[in-house]
């Protein structure tokens, strides 16, 4: 009996000492989202990127509506996602009582294209 060869990955997993020390270490003190850990990432990430502030989030469907808050958009606005996406993306919009516009372009395009107005 012959075995499945593995999936092919693009980049394979890599950690060291660091990083073990540094995940049991927030275990051990039960830190996690907002904690010193993250602070110190958003800080060293504002430092690499120029920018005045990063905010970390849990996720990018997070990321996603503290953005249409951050933009004011709200109720009437349409929030154009592509056609071929994940739910929450179209979601997120929703709940902020605006409509999806889903939109597709060429098949097997990831980008959408907006018709000028």
């Amino acid at each position: 009996m012959t075995s499945s060869p593995s999936p092919p990955t693009s980049v394979a997993p890599w950690f060291d000492d660091n990083e073990t020390a540094r995940v049991i270490k927030a275990l051990a003190t039960r830190t996690s989202g907002d904690g010193p850990f993250g602070r110190t990432v958003e800080r060293r990430l504002a430092e690499s990127l120029g920018a005045a502030r990063v905010l970390l989030t849990t996720s990018c469907t997070h990321a996603l509506e503290l953005a249409l808050l951050a933009l004011g958009v709200g109720p009437g606005a349409e929030v154009v996602c592509p056609s071929f996406t994940f739910v929450s993306t179209a979601k997120r919009g929703a709940t902020r009582g605006c409509a999806p516009g889903l939109r597709r372009d060429r098949c097997g395009d990831p980008l959408v294209s907006i018709p000028p107005a």
